[in-house]
């Protein structure tokens, strides 16, 4: 695995990871196990001051990360135990962004939160890959999210590797995914089950977005030409 200039290999994986650790960030599933400091505002700042970053540096890092993330200020001097467990999982976000990782691991960034904190979680990560360019790598079950904010799908099972692609090839191997215990997306659960109920035996190609699926959807009951 190769972070930047950084190259990880299995006999160097436990040398120097003070440097791998300033460049890659991670998020756990639980928040409540990151999390640590009496305050909010010195949990965020802690990454960046570890990493060596004056005091004033590391304050206003973790306050533009905690607003990024929707934690306002007057919230920044709570403990961070009294939040809901959403708010905990943003700051804990916080807390990695604050440090500028080149690279984020997510562990199911989304679990626990209502679907407009999904939609601002997932768009958060999106923008900071076209911004700073930073690589957002997401472990989820959700395929859902895997198809509408990945540029690469990896699929493991069982500790191993057994689908590598683009999302819009990965997901129409659906043999393979149940196979590996997951399902197509939703958006393509759905079109399928509609083709079947109108008779159709070529199953619908890759479609992931409400849109999509909408005009997918209007062609069918139009009686448009199967889709592949």
């Amino acid at each position: 695995m190769v972070v930047g200039s950084y190259n990880l290999t299995a006999d160097k994986k436990k040398q120097d990871l003070r440097t791998l650790r300033a460049k890659v960030g991670f998020v756990f599933q639980y928040p409540e196990h990151q999390l640590f400091d009496e305050t909010i505002i010195k949990d965020v700042c802690f990454g960046p001051i570890n990493f060596g970053v004056p005091q004033d540096e590391a304050v206003k890092r973790a306050e533009e990360s905690l607003t990024r993330v929707g934690i306002p200020s007057p919230y920044w001097q709570r403990s961070p135990f009294d939040l809901s467990g959403g708010q905990m999982r943003r700051v804990a976000i916080a807390g990695v962004l604050a440090a500028h990782p080149e690279a984020i691991i997510l562990d199911e960034p989304t679990a626990g939160l209502d679907p407009r904190g999904r939609e601002e979680i997932l768009q958060l990560f999106l923008g900071l890959n076209k911004e700073r360019k930073t690589t957002i790598i997401m472990v989820t079950h959700n395929m859902n999210d895997a198809a509408l904010y990945s540029d690469q799908v990896i699929v493991m099972n069982h500790g191993k590797k057994i689908m590598d692609g683009k999302p819009e090839d990965v997901f129409s191997r659906e043999e393979e995914l149940h196979q590996a215990g997951l399902d197509a997306p939703q958006t393509m659960l759905f079109l399928d089950q509609l083709n079947q109920k109108m008779g159709r035996r070529k199953k619908t190609g890759p479609v992931f977005t409400l849109n999509e699926t909408a005009d997918t959807v209007i062609r069918i009951l139009n009686g448009g030409a199967d889709h592949v």
